[in-house]
Formats: C-alpha cells, sequence, structure tokens
C-alpha cells in the first residue's frame, strides 16, 4: 500500500491482517495535497487506487527564541541560556536565534541533532534595544547587515560577535518564507547581556580576531597598552606610513608619494 501525493508515492507498507493501513509524518510542508491510496494487489485483489482526498496544511504558528552560548576552554559549547547574562569584554560567546513551533519545541534537538518535524525557513531580524545589531556576516564586514537567513536546522548563529561594554536587551523577529511552514513572529523573549571591561589579554585577543578584512593587521599587546597595525595598499604598492591616535578616534591616513597612494591605521589604547 502507498500513499500518493499527486502521483508522488510514499514508502510502501503492509497491510494489517483487517486490511487497513495508515500512517504518521510530521514532514509534509504546509501547502495543498491532493491525497490517495494505492493498492497494488495479490493473489485474490487486482491493484486499485482510491479516490483523491484534498488537503491544506496550514503554516503553523513560531516562537522565536534569542539565546546566549557559551563555550569551555576547548571550545565546546557548554550552555544555551535565555536568562540574563554578564560577561567580561573579549569573553568566547555567540548569540543563537531560533524559531520554534508554538508550543516552545525547535525542529532540531539540540543534544541528539535529530531532526524531529520539518523546519521553518525564512529571515531573521537582530536588534539591540530596538536598534539593528549590524552583525552579518559579521560586524567588521562592509555593508554588514542585522538581517540573516535561517540554516535548514531553523536557527543562525551571531559569531563572532563581540558587544560594546554596557548592557544589551537583545532582540529577535521572524520574517517566514513564502514557502515557510511557519508563520512570521514580530517579537522574541528579551536576551539582556552585560558586557563588563575585559583585561587585556581579552581586549587584544578581540583585536585579532577582528581586523577588516583585506588590510594586513597585527596586534601588540604589552604592559598596560594595545597596539593595532593596519596596512592597507593599491593596486601599484605602497610604502607603510605611521600615525598614531586613540583608540576611540581611529581613522585612516593617506599619504601621497608621487604615484603611490599609502595608508596605515594605527590604534592605542591606554
Amino acid at each position: 500500500m502507498n500513499i500518493l501525493t499527486g502521483n508522488a508515492p510514499s514508502n510502501p507498507a503492509t497491510l494489517s491482517s483487517s486490511g487497513a493501513f495508515s500512517v504518521n509524518t510530521a514532514f509534509l510542508p504546509a501547502g495543498n495535497y491532493s491525497l490517495k491510496a494505492h493498492y497494488g494487489g495479490d493473489t485474490v485483489f487486482a491493484p486499485s487506487d482510491s479516490a483523491p482526498v484534498s488537503v491544506t496544511l496550514s503554516p503553523q504558528a513560531s516562537k522565536v527564541v534569542v539565546g546566549f552560548v557559551t563555550f569551555t576552554n576547548a571550545g565546546v559549547v557548554s550552555a544555551i541560556s535565555t536568562s540574563a547574562q554578564s560577561v567580561p569584554y573579549g569573553s568566547n560567546y555567540t548569540l543563537r536565534v531560533d524559531v520554534e513551533n508554538a508550543a516552545g519545541t525547535p525542529c532540531q534537538n539540540v543534544g541528539t541533532g535529530t531532526v524531529a518535524f520539518i523546519c521553518p525557513t525564512g529571515k531573521i531580524t537582530l536588534l539591540d534595544n530596538g536598534s539593528a545589531l549590524n552583525d552579518f556576516p559579521n560586524a567588521q564586514a562592509t555593508n554588514a547587515t542585522n538581517v540573516a537567513n535561517l540554516n535548514d536546522r531553523g536557527f543562525i548563529e551571531d559569531q563572532p560577535i563581540q558587544l560594546s561594554v554596557g548592557t544589551h536587551p537583545i532582540t529577535a523577529t521572524y520574517t517566514a518564507a513564502a514557502t515557510s511552514s511557519y508563520t512570521s513572529q514580530a517579537s522574541s523573549n528579551t536576551l539582556s547581556v552585560t558586557i563588563t571591561a575585559g583585561d587585556n589579554d581579552h581586549r587584544c585577543n578581540l583585536q585579532r580576531s577582528q581586523h577588516r578584512v583585506g588590510r594586513d593587521c597585527d596586534v601588540d599587546c604589552r604592559g598596560e597598552h594595545e597596539q593595532q597595525f593596519c596596512r592597507g595598499t593599491e593596486r601599484n604598492g605602497a610604502i607603510p606610513e605611521r600615525q598614531h591616535e586613540p583608540w576611540n578616534r581611529r581613522r585612516d591616513v593617506q599619504v601621497n608619494r608621487g604615484n603611490k597612494h599609502d595608508f596605515r591605521v594605527f590604534a592605542l589604547q591606554h
């Protein structure tokens, strides 16, 4: 016995002793279907098809959950939490946003990795105190945005991320794709993340990881100072030129030398 969606069969199954067959599935996407049963026949009964039955599956309500992911020193996930967090600046963490069903269950079991039912599709918009948190693909990228596509397991991760010192109320919204089996959701929980001032090692590690793509950068952490050097050159090459600026007033400095245009970014923090 097969259940047909249009002309596409399900996996065949054997009839019970009473001549009945039933099937349960959590993987039929929202949409309109014409279902019919096909019997393959045996030595007594000839093959036959049932009359088609029209079935409409509407998208289910969604729930958006913003979580805080922390790691062990070995880089293994230690916890995913929705409670308020307080960590030093430069700590290793990730923000994660899940789109769950109305019961608050994600399509993928976080512990086992098993997908139990059809996952949502669409986009997540990430907000910090109601303003765009432009971290995709990362905060250092040109034209960074606060909108990201859900992966095939129904969540997004904001990594690497490094919020500034202070308290950040993080929220998210979900815009369902046209073919999603979930409805859009304009609200989420509020994840409160407080970033405290970190030590020099944290800040130096941060700067090593966050230099802008396309520049030759290095960070020197010595004593009470942090120094970051980034050099960029135009197509015809350049000779490095150094300028000193406070960290919160970092700027690009261009020096003309004949047909060569050089710039070097230097930042110093006490």
